[in-house]
């Protein structure tokens, strides 16, 4: 008679390919899920499911932990939500591969945005930035994507123009060499500068390099709000014309009165599918983003270097050019202080103006006795541009639409990195959410299907192998849950509130949850797709 590390005895499994929920026994052994059925043997632990679901471990395919595992490897703000593998390098941001000759004003700038306004490494290889993350205990395994930002501002730097044929070029070698090193694919966020400054066919030029090793693009695309339909035309340009699979981060419509474009867009891609195209797009479960309070700024702004823009920002002639060039625009950007306000703008993170935290730019504003962009301009000078803030700019209606649609996938695109007072909820309680009030209380998905889409679905679009199924064989990275008390208690105001109903979180084999605690195993690793 066999021994187990952990047997689960009569457990409902949810086993990620989105068929039926069924009742059996689950075996582990060595990190494998080693039998499943009515298992005659014992385990090292045994574990009563009577009342419990067993599913794959949640893949959450829209992250910035990549940036975040110095300050955090843990990942515990995930891995207690039930996800076992991040998928990272999103919205254009990693910290390689990147040219050696990086110009002064593309550094000082991804050392602001990345770093905190501390020094970071920018690595000259793609396997050098995955040796860095493995020095580390991690919590959840990681993937990581290669950032147009990295590859255009170590090569152009910050300048709004087009790149020369040889920066081109040069960009073009550094994912070449990444893609051959195994990188997934490559990432941009096109609302943030520099990759704001590239036009469409630069962007086509290194989606081919991407899609000739069979790789994925995925895009933060330009524009979420007024050009929605637009930025949608150009991500199907790209997709079609360089033949390459084709991710959107975080589909969402920017402001109510955009819905109505929401809705053209998915028409869009489902027609660009019909024609051979392969796109398909993530959600997180909220009605506000989080950034870079650098990308609320006229993109032009950004086209100097931090020294420019701190200099301009700290007189009262280059505050009122400011405001002017936010209430009076001449520039064509989301610009959500105009369109949603300085009273929707929370602030999440600015270390050096701590009584900031937790306000509205507007509350802030009040409390200082300051006109609101005074303030705006004040929490940028302050911090040398290292603020991250919260803007309640979407709206609740429009997720279960998204989530409905058979292309969808969750993504949390959590920004938080340990010690912080506040940060977006999404980062600590994404998955607890989607199950819990959108699938339980809304039954926006049958429950087997929406398992499917943060499982399997995600495993197979990004070719992630062993993972996403609970099947014998594969690895034994699952979540065991309460399929009837799930959800979220995180807020805006206390992200740190516990989630409710996940029991235990098992990576690799080992129990790093029990009990909704962490345990202090740390079993992730870092991983390429299997192509």
């Amino acid at each position: 008679m066999s021994m187990y590390d952990v047997v689960f005895r009569g457990v409902e499994i949810f086993d990620g390919t989105g068929g039926e929920s069924y009742t059996a026994d689950v075996a582990l052994q060595d990190g494998k899920i080693a039998e499943i059925g009515t298992v005659e043997g014992f385990g090292v632990e045994e574990i009563e499911g009577k009342g419990l679901s067993l599913s794959p471990g949640f893949v959450d395919v829209h992250t910035h932990s990549d940036s975040q595992l110095l300050s955090d490897p843990s990942r515990m703000c995930k891995v207690m939500q039930g996800v076992t593998y991040e998928i990272g390098g999103q919205c254009g941001w990693s910290r390689g591969p990147a040219a050696p000759e990086i110009p002064t004003p593309g550094y000082e700038y991804l050392k602001t945005v990345n770093g905190g306004g501390k020094p970071i490494t920018l690595y000259p290889t793609y396997n050098e930035l995955l040796a860095s993350l493995t020095k580390h205990k991690l919590g959840a395994h990681q993937m990581v994507f290669v950032g147009h930002h990295v590859l255009r501002a170590s090569t152009v730097g910050m300048e709004d123009r087009e790149p020369t044929e040889a920066e081109l070029n040069r960009m073009k070698e550094l994912l070449e060499s990444a893609m051959q090193e195994g990188a997934p694919g490559y990432s941009t966020g096109l609302v943030y500068a520099p990759g704001c400054y590239s036009k469409t066919p630069e962007l086509i030029e290194l989606a081919k390099v991407v899609g000739k090793y069979g790789g994925i693009y995925t895009t933060h695309m330009r524009n979420e709000a007024d050009h929605l339909v637009d930025s949608v035309k150009e991500t199907i340009r790209i997709a079609k014309e360089a033949g390459v699979t084709t991710n959107i981060s975080h589909m969402k419509a920017q402001y109510q009165k955009n819905l109505p474009q929401l809705y053209e867009a998915i028409r869009l891609i489902e027609e660009a599918n019909a024609e051979g195209c392969n796109i398909f797009f993530d959600v997180y479960p909220y009605d506000a983003c989080s950034a870079t309070i650098l990308s609320t700024l006229p993109p032009s702004y950004l086209s100097h270097d931090m020294e420019w823009l701190l200099e301009e920002l700290s007189t009262q002639e280059g505050i009122d050019k400011l405001e002017k060039a936010i209430l009076e625009p001449t520039e064509d950007f989301e610009n959500p202080l105009l369109n949603a306000g300085f009273d929707k703008d929370l602030i999440a993170v600015a270390a050096r103006t701590p009584d900031a935290v937790g306000k509205t730019i507007h509350e802030y504003a009040e409390e200082k006795g300051m006109r609101d962009i005074e303030a705006y301009a004040y929490l940028i000078t302050e911090n040398k541009g290292s603020v991250t803030d919260i803007r309640f700019t979407m709206c609740n209606e429009s997720l279960a639409f998204l989530y409905g649609h058979p292309l969808s996938m969750l993504g949390t695109d959590g920004l938080y990195s340990g010690g912080k007072r506040i940060a977006h909820p999404r980062g600590f309680a994404s998955f607890p959410r989607y199950l819990g009030r959108l699938i339980r209380e809304q039954k926006v998905l049958p429950f087997n299907e929406a398992i499917r889409r943060i499982t399997g679905m995600p495993a197979d679009r990004y070719h992630l192998a062993n993972k996403g199924y609970v099947k014998v064989g594969y690895d034994a990275d699952l979540v065991l849950f309460n399929k009837d008390t799930i959800i979220d208690q995180a807020t805006y105001s206390d992200p740190f509130l516990p989630n409710i109903g996940i029991e235990m979180v098992f990576v690799g084999g080992e129990a790093e949850v029990v009990n909704n605690r962490p345990t202090g195993v740390l079993n992730g690793k870092v991983y390429k797709p299997a192509k």
